[in-house]
C-alpha cells in the first residue's frame, strides 16, 4: 500500500439474464501518498484517480441503490459494496476488466487488467 484514496463510485447495473447482472463500478477523485509507488521510499504526493471494475454478479435480489451508505470506510472494499448494493450474499464472478489512472509527480500512471504499471 503506497496511498489512500479518496474517491467517489458510481455503479451501472446491466441485467443479462435470470438473477444474473454486469456491474461496472467508476471511480473518480485523489490520493494522498505516503510512499513511492516505484520505490516503496517515504514520500508525500497527491494527486487524482479516474477508474473502472466490472463484475459478474448473480443474486435473487434485485439491486437497490438505498442498500448503500452514502459513505463508506476506507477499508471496505468494492466486492462487499456490491452485496451490500444487492442485500444479500451475491455470487461475485471475478473482475472482468478494470483500469485505473493516477497522475503521479506531474507523469500520467496506468494500472490495468491487459498490460503492466506504466507511467508516461
Amino acid at each position: 500500500m503506497w496511498a489512500n484514496d479518496n474517491l467517489s463510485f458510481r455503479f451501472r447495473v446491466v441485467s443479462t439474464g435470470k438473477d444474473t447482472y454486469t456491474v461496472t463500478i467508476t471511480a473518480s477523485g485523489s490520493y494522498d501518498g505516503f510512499a513511492s509507488r516505484f520505490t516503496g521510499a517515504c514520500t508525500a504526493q497527491r494527486g487524482s484517480v479516474n477508474g473502472w471494475v466490472n463484475y459478474q454478479v448473480t443474486s435473487t435480489a434485485a439491486p437497490d441503490p438505498s442498500n448503500l451508505p452514502p459513505q463508506e470506510a476506507g477499508s471496505v472494499p468494492q466486492t462487499t459494496m456490491l452485496e451490500q448494493l444487492f442485500l444479500t450474499k451475491a455470487t461475485i464472478t471475478s473482475s472482468h476488466g478494470w483500469r485505473y489512472t493516477y497522475t503521479i509527480t506531474g507523469m500520467r500512471c496506468v494500472t490495468s487488467s491487459t498490460g503492466p504499471f506504466s507511467c508516461s
